[in-house]
């Protein structure tokens, strides 16, 4: 249903201007003292040239309920974004959205804040406390306003997309709001056609939990006292601040494009390959820190500003399009021989005719010979060519007079005192002399007047040198006016290519990322990660602890999961390894879909839509939640959002005290998460290769949990491994931190441990004495294991549920056959299935096969869930046999009877069977 056609949630007519800010806050404040506060904040952050992100978000109601409208835009270098789509109950897509893009502050229309109608805002607060949230009036969200306004404010690119974006009406609101905004509390100044314009869509992007970027430490380091131990700085090797923030909003939404991560795979594999033109990029960078900049060309100039500020912001802009476009033949030559498509991308916008133009018009005016890159005061006066301006020419000769004038006065000054007195200038003092003294109190000439110490040097000033100044003051403020207006000029001329500039940087932001993850990827350690239906990954190393570690001690893990084997059950005891093996498998999934190398032997992924990480067993004092409330609230949100392609990592399932219910609401959303099946999108038919799993990893101490899925044979059992040491009668754990197949078999091993961290012994001994009691109180019976051998008969429960997993097992070889790498040859896909079909057929009995042949199906099936029925209390399903026999049964297919070790639980009161 097309919820934007009925537009039943349109704002009503614009009301009376209200006040512009009104803070949601607990604490009263005035509006006016919370604007002046604003405006403050943000004078600082653009003279610093740091970003200032705010968004605006409109969401639907009634039948339209949970479409979500974004829009965002930084003030420091204007880019208009915006987003429209559909949301959850849990609001996870715009969470992690706005986790991306960073914002400051975050507009919302009064209505919705004061009838609480979303519980968006109180999300914010909980997940991004940084954001201020900010109410606008009603009327400020308004879809026929941003029209308006964005065709005669953005560049020629939105004329393309006007038609698309007629239909996006949450996402219009949300840009009319900010744009209004902008305009009524005069934060930022927009010339006309010159607004780059930029439309994100949710699609092939990997959503990833706002909670789990924390304990993931993607950003920030879960340590206080080391900020810089995170992913994030780990991949940062970006030289331009815009690169840096291109590099952040990647990490927080990876790609799910398998065509765009191999691209720039293949980009990265060659700059590893030429080294030269890796530094020759990296040289060039390194002249562009600040091609961010640029996009301020869309900033017109704000009058509320001096002349000064308008000046300089004018300088600056001109002296970073100058370095942009004197780079762009050198970066052009240096890209002459690139093979992979995004660097053919690159070199062929580079081969605009438009950058040359714009640099001939610019060395008419700009001195563009001129080596330094970071332009000082005295650079800014002579950045306009002579010859262009004779005032200008005039000013900037009194300017040197004066400068001479003032030289040969210290000169005099020094000779006349006998001092060696140094001529100096900074923004503060200006021009000034300097003399170096030993004695702890010199004294001067009556003069000389002390401007400060520092150390044994004296800054110095007279009566003459402070009209000097005041001369040289009066002189550059009249050649930045008539700078300003020259370069004014040029840049109203330029805005006509403006899209151009855009473009330019947006390439050098996408070479400064890949650059980036080439210098990653150049560990000899790392590998070059494929993509397929399966995750297969060999000696994978957690990549924090190996760049932050001590390498040597970091253990090496295998990965592996399959839509036939989809689910994980991982025990061992504490601190055994556990939470560091799901965190590699979540980071290791986000470093490949940046399209960068992984810490590991050799990497194959299946590309994750969703990563969903439920980490530690800590009640939410500040939420009022429990831990067992939380766990719930957590897997009901992945219950709700689960896909075929999601990736799910639990740590410390079931932690709380209380046992697991498995007629409980938790349970049950735990049996859907791991039944969880679907098929692929886009498959021609419903075939063995479309079948599609999430991928879940679990960890638990609760043992027990394991009992009832083990009737499930998509699901694995893991453990770290651990062994058992007797030392002076008493046990000690020693971790090897290694993952194996099966259930861990150490006992009590919380007894174990609070040995090894010495708690006292009568604490123990009681601990010791409780665990008895609670045995005796929860077993009440005993436990018989009878090895019964596959004898060619369905008459008991576990030789049926063990021809069920043979079957699953024959299932899950067939779909690896059929996936899409093995389906080319068809002839030799037809001689594999026949003789696999054959391997199975040679491990059953005569008898079973003379059996199954008689029989028909749907006998067969009746009989089977017949005495499911009847023994399903009784028995204990058979042990999973894994993913490593998967390999080792295609290569061998032996036919040794199979043994069953079944353990039947028999109440005292009940009989022996």
């Amino acid at each position: 249903m097309n919820f934007m056609k009925n537009r039943i949630d349109r704002p009503v007519e614009p009301l009376p201007k209200p006040q512009v800010f009104r803070h949601i806050d607990l604490r009263p404040s005035s509006s006016r003292a919370a604007s002046k506060s604003i405006h403050d904040t943000l004078n600082q952050t653009v003279a610093a040239n740091e970003p200032y992100p705010i968004c605006a978000v409109a969401e639907g109601r009634g039948h339209a309920t949970l479409e979500i409208g974004l829009a965002g835009i930084d003030i420091a270098a204007p880019v208009l974004q915006m987003s429209q789509f559909s949301d959850n109950f849990w609001y996870s897509n715009i969470l992690t959205s706005l986790q991306a893009l960073n914002p400051v502050m975050v507009f919302f229309s009064d209505h919705s804040l004061n009838t609480r109608a979303s519980n968006l805002p109180n999300l914010i607060r909980q997940l991004l406390p940084h954001v201020q949230i900010v109410s606008l009036p009603r009327s400020f969200f308004n879809d026929g306003f941003a029209m308006k306004h964005m065709d005669s404010l953005c560049c020629s690119a939105f004329q393309t997309l006007k038609d698309t974006l007629r239909a996006k009406y949450y996402g219009l609101a949300a840009v009319g709001a900010l744009i209004r905004h902008c305009f009524e509390s005069n934060l930022l100044r927009i010339a006309p056609k010159s607004l780059q314009f930029c439309y994100l869509s949710k699609r092939q992007t990997m959503t990833i939990d706002v909670e789990c970027i924390g304990h993931l430490e993607l950003i920030y380091s879960l340590h206080k006292s080391n900020d810089k131990h995170s992913l994030y700085r780990l991949l940062n090797h970006c030289i331009t601040s815009v690169g840096k923030r291109h590099l952040r909003a990647n990490l927080l939404e990876p790609s799910s494009s398998r065509e765009l991560l191999e691209t720039r795979l293949a980009c990265v594999d060659e700059l590893l390959m030429k080294s030269d033109l890796l530094c020759g990029i990296q040289r060039i960078l390194r002249d562009l820190v600040d091609i961010g900049g640029l996009m301020k060309l869309a900033v017109d100039v704000d009058k509320s500003r001096t002349t000064k500020q308008n000046t300089i912001h004018v300088l600056n802009q001109a002296k970073t399009l100058r370095n942009a476009l004197r780079s762009v033949p050198e970066l052009k030559a240096l890209l002459e021989d690139v093979q992979c498509s995004i660097l053919l991308d690159i070199k062929d916008t580079l081969s605009n005719e438009v950058y040359k133009q714009l640099n001939d018009r610019i060395s008419t005016v700009l001195d563009v010979e001129s080596g330094n890159v970071h332009v000082s005061d005295y650079h800014r006066l002579f950045l306009v060519k002579s010859k262009v301006s004779s005032t200008l020419d005039v000013l900037r000769s009194l300017y040197s007079e004066v400068i001479d004038e003032i030289r040969e006065y210290v000169a005099n000054l020094t000779q006349e005192y006998r001092m060696l007195l140094k001529m100096s200038y900074t923004k503060s003092l200006g021009f000034h002399m300097q003399v170096a003294f030993k004695d702890a109190g010199p004294s001067f000439p009556r003069i000389f007047k002390i401007l400060n110490r520092s150390g044994q040097r004296c800054c110095l000033t007279t009566g003459p040198l402070q009209a000097f100044n005041e001369r040289i003051n009066g002189i550059v403020k009249e050649i930045e006016m008539v700078s300003f207006s020259v370069i004014k000029q040029l840049i109203d001329d330029i805005r006509e290519h403006v899209e151009s500039i855009y473009a330019l940087v947006a390439n050098v932001t996408d070479l400064d990322v890949l650059q980036s993850l080439a210098v990653v990827s150049q560990n000899k350690e790392f590998c070059r990660p494929t993509f397929s239906r399966s995750t297969k990954i060999v000696a994978a190393r957690h990549p924090l602890l190996e760049a932050y570690g001590e390498v040597e001690k970091v253990v090496k893990n295998n990965i592996i999961a399959t839509p036939e084997y989809n689910v994980f059950i991982v025990t061992g005891p504490n601190m055994s390894g556990k939470t560091v093996y799901m965190k590699t498998i979540s980071l290791l999934q986000i470093m490949a879909q940046l399209g960068c190398y992984v810490p590991a032997a050799r990497a194959e992924f299946r590309i994750a839509d969703r990563l969903m990480v439920v980490f530690g067993a800590a009640e939410n004092i500040e939420h009022d939640l429990s831990n067992s409330s939380r766990m719930s609230r957590k897997l009901e949100t992945i219950a709700h959002s689960l896909t075929v392609n999601s990736l799910v990592v639990i740590d410390e399932l079931f932690g709380d005290t209380q046992s697991p219910d498995p007629s409980g609401p938790r349970w049950k959303l735990l049996e859907r998460i791991v039944s969880f099946v679907g098929f692929k999108a886009g498959a021609a038919c419903e075939s063995l290769a479309a079948v599609e799993r999430p991928f879940v990893y679990l960890t638990t101490h609760c043992h027990d949990m394991l009992r009832p899925l083990e009737h499930m044979h998509n699901v694995s059992r893991l453990c770290l491994q651990t062994e058992v040491l007797d030392v002076d009668g008493f046990e000690r754990l020693r971790y090897k931190y290694t993952v194996a197949e099966g259930k861990t078999n150490v006992k009590n091993y919380g007894i174990a441990l609070a040995r090894c961290v010495r708690i006292p012994e009568t604490v123990i001994s009681r601990a010791e004495q409780i665990n008895e009691d609670l045995k005796n109180r929860t077993i009440g019976g005993r436990f018989t294991h009878n090895t019964t051998t596959f004898n060619g008969s369905f008459s008991t429960q576990a030789n049926l549920q063990h021809f069920d997993k043979r079957l699953y097992d024959l299932y899950a070889q067939l779909a690896l056959l059929m996936s899409e790498g093995n389906a080319e040859n068809m002839e030799a896909l037809g001689v594999q299935i026949n003789e696999l079909l054959e391997r199975f057929v040679g491990t059953l009995p005569v008898d079973v096969v003379n059996y199954l042949k008689e029989t028909p199906l749907e006998s067969l099936l009746a009989t089977k869930n017949q005495t499911q029925n009847v023994n399903s209390d009784l028995t204990m399903p058979s042990v999973s046999e894994g993913i490593a026999g998967e390999s080792e049964a295609i290569a061998t297919g032996g036919s040794e009877p199979f043994e069953i070790d079944e353990t039947i639980m028999i109440d005292e009161d009940s009989q022996e069977i």
